[in-house]
Parts: structure tokens; sequence; C-alpha cells
């Protein structure tokens, strides 16, 4: 078993699963609860999508008229379309932790929309994706935009370009909604300090994935390092902190929601690694078998190669190391990581962060009803198949 990470369940522990497994059948493989259980038959999904449909039409695509590549614009519209609004989701728990619904702070909680769209733009031209939510990735898109009118110049170095570029409009104009949702000036000075936490955190995140491209294995708690820093903490730990400052929440009630946080982001990403080589595309909208052909050191291939036996490790070190990989290169590795039991082994440490997670809201000060809609996201988050 991979170093520092096993599961030990007390009784109380088991008592907390069994619940979860009864919540589980309740949730299921639903899209977001969106906080349903706080705002009843108003979707904050919904909402969300709304004002950030608002903000992009008013304030983003107006400054990409003048950029000369038309199809920037249907390109950042398409990419911010059918999102699972994960992140402001949470964060709009966070606020609702200390504070009543406010529209100001849903506003507030919609720009992460923009933060996660800078991510995954960049994130896609790093890893070569070439689908994003169903669709052409951004740098594809664009990339066709540049060859389809005989310009001159390599039309994928535009795309990845200019992909890269539009993600950094979207870093710029995350803040610029974040500042002008309405909410006070001293809730906001409360979240700056935080969500520049959050900035560098992913920043570094990313620059030490790069790490991930290079043909070896880290050991299993350097990748859950990267995973934490990269995806868990600007995921779900960051956005509930970030809002919860923003109501001015006790330090304890801020405390407890950071560490479920903490454990659900780290779940999150590992069921997204899971979701990597066992996913559908056609649910997914990713290119599935792609970290496995750029050879990413993701959690579970990295626990597949810890917990192999001698035998099975060569042909795992061999996959790694080779110049490139076909499809049907990492078809076979998906199934000697299935061999390995790596991928049921990851499940239990979902398993056992979810149960964690779940722990952490026995705080007092935290309302039910936002109790409630953590524990259906924090279901939702580990048991997705998207």
């Amino acid at each position: 078993m991979p170093s520092g990470q096993s599961v030990h369940m007390n009784g109380d522990d088991r008592d907390a699963s069994r619940v979860v497994l009864s919540r589980r059948r309740q949730v299921g493989h639903r899209p977001p609860p969106s906080a349903r259980a706080i705002r009843g038959a108003v979707d904050v999904r919904a909402e969300v999508r709304a004002l950030l449909s608002d903000f992009v039409t008013t304030e983003c695509l107006p400054q990409l008229n003048g950029t000369g590549v038309d199809a920037a614009s249907q390109v950042l519209s398409d990419f911010l379309d059918g999102g699972k609004y994960v992140r402001s989701t949470f964060m709009y728990l966070g606020w609702l932790c200390g504070a009543e619904e406010d529209q100001s702070a849903l506003r507030a909680s919609a720009s992460l929309e923009l933060l996660h769209a800078f991510a995954l733009l960049q994130d896609d031209v790093m890893d070569e994706s070439p689908l994003r939510r169903g669709r052409p990735a951004a740098h594809v898109a664009l990339s066709a935009w540049h060859r389809g009118r005989g310009l001159t110049d390599s039309s994928d170095r535009f795309g990845e370009s200019a992909a890269t570029i539009l993600g950094d409009l979207c870093l710029v104009w995350a803040e610029k909604m974040l500042r002008r949702s309405g909410v006070g000036a001293d809730a906001l000075a409360r979240v700056w300090p935080r969500y520049d936490d959050m900035r560098v955190e992913l920043a570094v995140g990313q620059l030490a994935d790069l790490v991930n491209d290079s043909h070896a294995f880290p050991t299993f708690d350097e990748v859950l390092d990267v995973a934490r820093r990269k995806s868990g903490n600007y995921t779900v730990r960051r956005p509930l902190e970030i809002g919860a400052v923003m109501a001015d929440c006790r330090p304890d009630v801020v405390d407890a929601i950071g560490q479920y946080g903490s454990a659900i982001g780290e779940a999150f990403q590992l069921r997204d690694d899971l979701l990597g080589i066992s996913g559908s595309p056609t649910v997914t909208g990713k290119s599935v078998g792609v970290d496995l052909e750029a050879q990413k050191a993701t959690s579970v291939v990295v626990a597949a190669y810890q917990l192999a036996d001698a035998g099975l490790r060569r042909q795992l070190a061999d996959l790694m190391s080779k110049p490139t990989l076909t499809a049907a290169d990492a078809e076979r590795w998906r199934t000697l990581i299935v061999a390995s039991g790596a991928a049921q082994w990851i499940e239990e440490l979902i398993e056992e962060r979810l149960t964690r997670a779940l722990g952490c809201l026995d705080v007092a000060g935290i309302p039910q009803s936002a109790r409630a809609a953590m524990e259906d996201m924090a279901v939702y988050c580990t048991e997705r198949s998207a």
C-alpha cells in the first residue's frame, strides 16, 4: 500500500459509513444538488448561470470585439456553458453558514466560474486535451479558426497561444466580477487573503504537475500533495472558506468547513483520476485515456505502480518510459491498473474521505439547511460519473 495512506475505521466510523451509504441511495448520480436543500425550488446552479451569462455578455464579450479573432467570443460562451458550477455552489454554501441568502453574495460566488475557466483553458493546453465538456477544447477550436482562414504560421501554435491569453483574461474578469458583485468593502477585505492563497496554490500546483509528465513515478504522497494544491483546495476548501469569511463566520466554523473541504477536495480529485481511466467521453465530456497516453503520473497510475508485484511493476515502468504511447498501449495500461487493485484501493480512499468530511460538520453553529446541502454536495463530488 502506498506510504502514509491507510484506511482504518472504528465503530463510530462504520456507523457514519452506514449513514453515508444511506445518503448515496438518496442522492445517486443526479446532477449537482446546487444547494437545493437551502433554496427549495430555486436552483443555485441556474441562478449562477444567469448571473455569469449576464456578466460575460455585458463585460467580457465587448472587450473581445477588438481582437480580430471573432471565434474567441463563441469559444468563451461555449466554454462557460454547461459547467457543474461546483466551486460557486461551495462558496455560496460557505456564505450561508453565517448569513442569509443574498444576491450580491451569489454574484460574488459566480465569479469563481471565471477563475475555473482560466484554469481549464490553460490545463487543456498543457495536457493537449482535445475535448472539454463534450466540445472541442478551446485551443482546438481556435486552431481550427486559424486554419480555416488560411492564415500563415502554425495553426496549432496559434490555438494554444490564443487559449492561454483567453485564460489570462478570465483570471482578470474573475476578480473584476467579484469586486463588482455588490458585496460590502469590509466583507471583501476579509476575502482577499484567502482568494490570493487560492490562486497561488492553483498556479503552484499546475507548475508542480508538469513534473508528472516527466515519464517517472513520484510517490503517492507527492501526487496527492499536487492534487490537493492544484484541484482539491480550489474546488472545495477555499471556496467554502472564502464564502464563510465573507459572511464573517466564527473561526471554528471556518476551520470545520475547511477540514470538510480538504477531505472532499481530495476525494473529488481522486474520483477525477479514476474517471480518467474508466469514464465515458459521452458522460465526462473529456477524452478518456488522454492522461495515460500523455504518461501522466495521476494518483491511480502511481498507486498501481506501488501496489504491483515485481512482474506487473516492470510492465508499468515500461509503459511509463516509452517515448510515445498509442491508444492500444493506454488500453493495456488500464487493464494492468485494474489488475493491480489500485482502482479499488482509490475507491476506499474516497470512501474514507467522505466519512471524515461528514464528521467535520458536527461543529455547532452550522445551520441545519447548510449542513444538509453540504452533505448532498459531498456525496455528489465523491460519487459523480462526470
